[in-house]
């Protein structure tokens, strides 16, 4: 992904701050993630997760 907006940068289809951008939205999204994942381990719910992803028996 990253060589394929690098190749739009060479040809000028968006700007090198669009770029940039693009990528730190990705790593804030990721680093909210870990926090995430931190919390529902640190509190004994991984189980709950998992069974929430895969079942989906927490539906409201």
């Amino acid at each position: 992904m990253r060589a394929i907006l690098t190749e739009a940068i060479a040809f000028n289809k968006f700007t090198h701050e669009t770029f940039e951008k693009i990528f730190s939205d990705i790593d804030i999204a990721y680093k909210e993630r870990d926090k995430y994942r931190h919390f529902i381990s640190k509190r004994d719910l991984m189980g709950d997760f998992l069974k929430e992803d895969q079942f989906g028996e927490f539906d409201c």
